[in-house]
């Protein structure tokens, strides 16, 4: 059984909830896909009976869906996802779930490419998603601008007479051994509110001042640790490479699995900025 969390370093008082996991390959030379993705799908069925065939599959692409720890696998023509998405439910990505995605990383990503006798890669990548939780949108705000990351000159808001609404940030590195992109947003989520047998979507900021006040207690008594709070901070980060020849997948999802969030909070300023210099 997956444990309810995984535990990570803080960042500037925050804790990082690993919600969403990526691994992609694309290729040039996937024609094969047409003629055997029949045989493709009852192998990986064979080989672990945790994976469900999405119904309908196309010429266009196939889907499997593991049961066990909620994975999605697509292959096609031109590429093949593994994804673990866990952004929309209240749970993080546990450490035991992390190690049975980089196993079917392993079992899958090889399979697919001998079957389809792919040699020519266009991209790797992998990419994770962590939500950093607030109960406010003005301290999410104040948060990622105290990371210390960026600046906005103040003769911006003067020229438009205006203030911040929200702020974000994204950047393109190139690495020694690979490409990073790296982005931080603000984001509103929807409130998950189960009325009867169905659910009701709620955003905060749509209702009144004084249903919000309502709303913010009831889901206070939900959560412990805010894991579907009202606002988040989104970290993305894509590690990727162009062009590899003959890519170990299991090996570079591994090591940005353990190094992406690392380098991301070494790269933080010691002290983050005094007031009004953002």
């Amino acid at each position: 059984m997956a444990k309810p969390f995984s535990i990570y370093t803080l960042i500037r008082g925050k804790e990082p909830l690993l919600r969403q996991m990526a691994c992609e390959f694309r290729y040039h030379d996937g024609q094969l896909y047409l003629d055997r993705s029949g045989r493709l799908l009852k192998q990986l069925v064979a080989d672990s009976p945790d994976w469900i065939i999405a119904p309908d599959p196309t010429a266009q692409g196939t889907s499997l869906y593991n049961i066990r720890i909620g994975t999605r696998l697509a292959f096609s023509l031109s590429s093949t996802s593994l994804v673990l998405d866990k952004s929309s439910s209240d749970e993080v990505i546990a450490e035991d779930e992390v190690a049975s995605f980089l196993d079917q990383v392993d079992s899958t990503f090889g399979l697919i490419v001998d079957e389809l006798e792919i040699t020519e890669f266009l991209r790797i990548g992998y990419r994770e998603q962590f939500h950093f939780p607030f109960e406010k949108k003005e301290d999410s705000e104040k948060w990622l601008g105290d990371l210390g990351l960026f600046t906005v000159a103040p003769s911006l808001y003067g020229a438009f007479s205006s203030t911040p609404e929200a702020l974000s940030f994204a950047l393109l590195l190139q690495g020694e051994e690979c490409r990073y992109r790296i982005a931080l947003t603000g984001m509103e989520r929807s409130a998950q509110i189960p009325i009867g047998e169905a659910t009701l979507a709620v955003r905060s900021s749509t209702v009144h001042e004084n249903q919000r006040k309502v709303l913010m207690e009831t889901l206070r008594k939900e959560r412990q640790r805010q894991i579907n709070s009202a606002f988040a901070v989104v970290l993305d980060i894509d590690a990727f490479l162009l062009e590899p020849r003959e890519p170990d997948m299991r090996r570079f999802v591994e090591e940005h699995a353990g190094s992406n969030l690392k380098l991301f909070r070494e790269s933080l300023p010691k002290e983050p900025p005094k007031k009004g210099k953002r």
